[in-house]
């Protein structure tokens, strides 16, 4: 047995991709595998994480996904951790696939669907716990919060509300994996809201990913809710509390039980949102929330 590491690129992507298909997860088909990790922001990709080859047969992947963010006006470039499957005979190979991502230099890291075992391991590695606690709002009629001017749905027209980074990500997303998109609006200033449609014990809920403005969004809760109910045909709006400047009118909190990590010497953990991340770019991600 001649195991060695290798990084992933772009000749690779369609063999990982069927790799992880059949070997990782079914339900997510090798396109869509694919579409997750061919990535449209226009950040210069290194790789696309690491392989495990025994002669020339593919043994093992962890991908990852990178990208490049202004925070606090200073260049960031940013290692998000995705999928990490080894076949069962190479699993004493696997931390090599790890140790490759984590000697990376000038790089922050970060783990967002860590299944429980992993966040054990990330933690002896010098990870930090992100807060787990979720806020949960109903969502109800508020038909005296429901003007069509505070909710601007269209891609072009959304555009056109923003600028500078919040555009930038916007463009980044638009059409990735499941998610959606929407604009609120106080006094002019907007608020770009990202948010994926999944169901939780048979309940479909709205699940907000990113927020760019959370002092607008608390004025504009009633029409979120309005909106989701309505539209979306969703029963529960589900935030991570650590994005929010206070907590809806009627919500409750929990803990949920899929922690999320970060590695960092510089950046803090309210520096760390759900962007450019397995979150956002495939169909069905494991892990939300």
């Amino acid at each position: 047995m001649t195991v060695v590491v290798k990084e992933i690129q772009n000749q690779d992507l369609e063999e990982v991709s069927e790799f992880l298909h059949r070997e990782m997860w079914k339900g997510i088909s090798p396109a869509d595998w694919l579409r997750s990790l061919q990535l449209p922001w226009s950040f210069e990709i290194p790789h696309y994480g690491y392989q495990l080859r025994d002669n020339d047969r593919l043994v093992g992947v962890y991908t990852a996904i990178f990208s490049e963010r202004p925070i606090r006006g200073n260049p960031e470039r940013f290692c998000n951790l995705a999928a990490w499957f080894v076949l069962p005979d190479y699993r004493l190979h696997s931390i090599k696939l790890l140790k490759a991502l984590l000697d990376q230099k000038n790089c922050h890291l970060t783990d967002l669907s860590p299944i429980p075992h992993v966040v054990q391991i990330m933690k002896k590695f010098g990870f930090s716990l992100l807060d787990a606690t979720l806020t949960v709002q109903p969502n109800l009629p508020f038909w005296r919060w429901a003007s069509r001017n505070e909710v601007i749905t269209e891609p072009e027209c959304i555009r056109e509300e923003l600028g500078g980074e919040v555009r930038q990500i916007f463009d980044d997303h638009l059409g990735l994996g499941s998610l959606r998109h929407i604009v609120l609006k106080h006094n002019g200033d907007p608020c770009l809201v990202m948010y994926v449609i999944r169901s939780r014990k048979k309940i479909p809920c709205a699940t907000v990913l990113y927020v760019s403005d959370s002092k607008v969004l608390a004025r504009r809760y009633k029409t979120l809710s309005h909106f989701f109910l309505l539209r979306e045909h969703t029963f529960l709006t589900i935030f991570e509390s650590r994005f929010l400047e206070r907590s809806p009118v009627l919500s409750f909190q929990l803990q949920s039980p899929h922690r999320k990590l970060f590695r960092s010497s510089t950046l803090l953990a309210e520096d760390i949102d759900n962007l450019y991340s397995e979150l956002v770019t495939l169909v069905q991600p494991s892990q939300i929330q």
